[in-house]
Parts: structure tokens; C-alpha cells; sequence
């Protein structure tokens, strides 16, 4: 019988969660918010770190809300609560650590070999998470806050996320900026000639049109003169 396991993931992207936990024979249940949570259910609140937060930026926006503090301000009512939960670093997901949880909250963690690894970011998103941690630095603070709760990093069998700066900084040096540049005028140069192609071919198209009218005018001209 597959277990429900709701997912309070508050302007974070859950797919790869949800498809983790269907792999293992779960039913991930999404909420908008805590007031719909089921008590007998396992609770997973996920987060990810900042760079992540990009990728739900609106484009009228000049910096993504900050989710953090929302969830941080609600642990004291989950604490509270009896059932089981748990904080889940989407960044640095381990699949087989979550499934064990959630099908034995109580139960001893995997070994650190299994825990999840975080990725290197590019350096554009880099650049500007890095921009905007410095220009919000409460948005770190309170990320390094959900990274050092006790049903965080220590039940994944890892060290907190302290690293995160380190590794934006990391991915902005001066070689890897310039090669996302020569990506990205080597991107302009495909669209320009992807442009003049569909430049060419309308322009055939349009001559095949005319020849097609012309053909048709002689063939009325030929049936008038029968």
C-alpha cells in the first residue's frame, strides 16, 4: 500500500522530489500551506539553496522573494505538533535517505556515502545569487539557519551548507565568466543564421507562390481561348 507523504515547499520547485518518492512506491502530496496539513501524515519541508530561487524569479522582479524566513517562522508550530517531519535540502537531494525516512521516521539514517551532493551553479546565476545574497544577506542567515536544524543536514548525514558562498564564489572566475560568454555569443550566432534561414525560406516560399499564380493565369488564359 503506497504511503502519502505531504510536501510543504514553499516558491521551490518539488518535481524531482515527487518523482523520488513515486519511484519508491509513495504518494507525494503538495500543500499550499501548513493549514492543510494532515496531522497522521509525514511532512517534508522543502527548501534549496539560493542560486535554486532564480529559476522562480518573476521578470518584473529584481530579486526573488525570500521563502526562508516564511518556513523558519513556521517550525515552531510543526515543532510543536506530533507528527513526524522532517527539512529537505533540494539542492542536495539523496533519495534513498528521504525514502528511509519517510517509511521509518524513528529509524537510524544511511551512512554519509549516500547522502547528495551539491552541483556547481553557472557562473551568470552565480554572478547574480552572489549579487543578491550581498545586497539581502538576512536571505543566507536564514538559509544556513534551515541548514542547521536537527532534521536537516544531520539526518542526510552531512555538514551544513556553510560552503554556499564558497561555492557561488567559486564559479565566477574570470575563465569560467568568459566562457559562458563565448556560449552565449555562439548561441546570437545560431539564432542570426537560424533567422536568415527562415528569411530564405519565405522568400522561396513567396516565389513558389508566384509562379503557382502565374501557372494558374495561363491556364485560365488557355481554357478562355478554347
Amino acid at each position: 500500500m503506497s504511503v502519502p507523504v505531504q510536501i510543504w515547499a514553499p516558491g521551490f520547485t518539488v518535481e524531482p522530489l515527487c518523482e523520488a518518492l513515486c519511484g519508491a512506491h509513495l504518494t507525494p502530496v503538495p500543500i499550499a500551506g501548513l493549514e492543510q496539513c494532515r496531522g497522521e501524515l509525514p511532512l517534508l519541508l522543502a527548501y534549496s539553496e539560493p542560486v535554486d530561487l532564480l529559476e522562480t524569479q518573476g521578470s518584473a522582479e529584481p530579486w526573488p522573494q525570500d521563502p526562508y524566513g516564511p518556513m523558519l517562522a513556521a517550525l515552531p508550530v510543526v515543532e510543536v505538533g506530533r507528527q513526524s517531519w522532517r527539512l529537505v535540502n533540494l539542492a542536495c537531494l539523496c533519495p534513498a535517505q528521504v525514502v528511509g525516512w519517510c517509511v521509518e521516521p524513528q529509524g537510524s539514517p544511511l551512512p554519509p556515502a549516500v547522502s547528495g551532493a551539491f552541483k556547481v551553479p553557472s557562473p551568470l546565476d552565480a554572478l547574480l545569487a552572489r549579487h543578491w545574497l550581498n545586497t539581502e544577506p538576512g536571505v543566507l542567515e536564514d538559509y544556513l539557519c534551515l541548514e542547521r536544524h536537527s532534521r536537516s543536514a544531520a539526518l542526510d548525514q552531512r555538514p551544513v551548507d556553510q560552503a554556499c558562498p564558497q561555492r557561488l564564489e567559486a564559479a565566477v572566475t574570470p575563465v569560467a565568466l568568459a566562457g559562458a560568454r563565448r556560449c552565449w555569443l555562439a548561441q546570437q550566432a545560431d539564432l542570426a543564421r537560424a533567422d536568415d534561414q527562415l528569411r530564405e525560406l519565405h522568400r522561396l516560399q513567396c516565389d513558389n507562390q508566384g509562379l503557382r499564380e502565374q501557372v494558374m493565369n495561363l491556364k485560365l488564359a488557355v481554357e478562355r481561348e478554347r
